[in-house]
């Protein structure tokens, strides 16, 4: 390989790729965090932890370092061509998205130059007049907003004809046979099957020079050499002049396309073997190979040795590869520490009955501890106002403490339940079936609650459940078979 060069390659026709967080490293992958805010550790603390510091870190979307608090990218304006640079809202944490959209008011604004967070000079620039040369251009710098842990940020969308280049002789970048890793989180929505969306070390000047002079991912829908498994994308490893999904030119059949559709299944408690062939009936079901998150749906307490069996048969499909992360779902603190005394892998995800009249503070903590992801149903309090909750039946929809609020922010209530579990750190998994109330619950980005406006959701708490109480759910009174697919 050639010396040190970093580049984002653009799509030649078709439909689009959005990226949000890149780095390269050398020798060796890591698992990336998906925490928004100031973290104890960045994925360039972890690369460094092992071993393998990172040598270019770049991303519009969150600080890569935990004491990162220096520029991500830089936008500028079309109206009159003055440049602005975006920081983190705080050492470690995610894009000051507010910064640009007020700097882009009433105008467009392309993304100049994606910052390398190392400090090492590697900085990502735009491929074209006014950047490093050539005859593309700038990605537009507010395609696609996405949200991480609950704050706005903007993703470096690429359309064909935008693309990136960084050469630094004194980068650090490996050159050669030197080992390197290089991690990518893009998008399996937005893809074609044009040379090509790569990211990753290549030639220093522009061109292409010949077999093996690259070391990049590769995303998108080609198949150059045949035996490709399903429609794509894949990732593969672009070397120059080929693609390689494996070893060797043969297609590797372990290959499974990435679309990033994030498919989400339950099972009953029905210990190990039953667990496996409940897997085989929701993937079959859903009509896919492989399942984003799989989760048991109940701890089953008066039972919990089938409980242990059926998270044995996960963590075994996550081993198989196929599932890409599984959880639990209604597991109290005494659950969660027998599961972790008993098996290997911390659950990705606790769902929860999560709203301001039933808070779970302690399991909250207990997960948050754990790096368990707390994700709530019902965070909207819906089911405070079903039948069953008796004569205390109540709709935090119409709680003037919840309405007030909402009317100083123009927002409804249901919007101001959601931003209150985002900016606690939750996920949150509304439910509805009508088309306006479901883009109602998407459009919960472009404000925030006050510490007093938290505050005053946070004492509506009263400690009743409205769901079942875990210790109550059993096999007799709530199992129910599941027809074969």
């Amino acid at each position: 390989m050639v010396p040190a060069l970093l580049n984002f390659r653009k799509l030649r026709r078709g439909v689009v790729v959005c990226l949000t967080a890149v780095a390269l490293a050398f020798a060796g992958l890591i698992a990336f965090s998906s925490a928004s805010q100031a973290a104890a550790q960045g994925p360039c603390d972890i690369y460094a932890a092992g071993g393998t510091p990172c040598v270019a870190a770049h991303s519009t979307t969150r600080a890569l370092f935990a004491s990162y608090n220096g520029p991500l990218y830089q936008v500028q304006r079309s109206s009159d061509s003055t440049l602005r640079d975006i920081g983190p809202l705080s050492a470690g944490g995610v894009a000051d998205a507010a910064a640009q959209d007020s700097f882009c008011a009433g105008t467009t604004c392309t993304i100049t130059r994606l910052y390398d967070q190392t400090g090492g000079g590697n900085t990502l620039v735009y491929q074209g007049p006014g950047g490093t040369g050539g005859a593309d251009t700038a990605a537009t710098a507010n395609t696609e907003a996405l949200s991480v842990g609950g704050h706005k940020a903007y993703a470096l969308y690429i359309n064909p004809g935008n693309s990136y280049f960084a050469y630094n002789s004194a980068g650090g970048v490996p050159t050669g046979s030197s080992p390197e890793g290089e991690y990518m989180i893009t998008s399996g929505t937005h893809v074609n099957n044009k040379c090509c969306f790569d990211y990753g070390n290549t030639e220093i000047d522009h061109h292409a020079d010949g077999n093996g002079a690259m070391d990049a991912i590769n995303f998108g829908t080609e198949c150059w050499f045949g035996g490709c498994s399903g429609t794509g994308p894949w990732v593969q490893a672009d070397i120059e002049n080929g693609l390689f999904s494996g070893g060797s030119k043969t297609w590797n059949p372990s290959q499974a396309a990435q679309t990033s559709r994030f498919v989400t299944a339950m099972l009953k408690n029905n210990g190990y073997d039953e667990t496996l062939h409940g897997f085989d009936k929701s993937a079959a079901k859903l009509g896919v190979d492989r399942i984003d998150l799989l989760i048991l749906h109940q701890a089953l307490p008066s039972e919990f040795d089938r409980t242990l069996d059926a998270y044995r048969a996960l963590e075994k499909l996550l081993a198989d590869g196929k599932v890409r992360a599984i959880g639990v779902s209604n597991f109290m603190v005494d659950h969660l520490t027998r599961l972790l005394d008993a098996t290997d892998v911390v659950p990705a995800v606790n769902q929860l009955e999560i709203h301001p009249y039933f808070q779970q503070r302690s399991v909250l903590d207990f997960d948050t501890a754990r790096g368990i992801l707390s994700q709530a149903w019902s965070p909207i309090g819906g089911i405070t106002f079903y039948p069953g909750y008796g004569e205390d039946r109540r709709s935090v929809l119409q709680d003037p403490a919840v309405t007030a609020i909402a009317e100083r922010h123009g927002k409804s209530a249901a919007q101001v339940m959601l931003r209150w579990g985002l900016q606690q750190g939750r996920s949150v998994i509304p439910k509805s079936a009508k088309r306006h109330r479901i883009a109602e619950n998407i459009d919960v980005f472009d404000f925030e609650l006050t510490a007093d406006e938290l505050t005053a959701l946070d004492a509506l708490e009263t400690g009743r459940r409205g769901g079942p109480e875990p210790e109550n759910v059993t096999l007799a009174a709530y199992g129910r078979a599941i027809p074969e697919a």
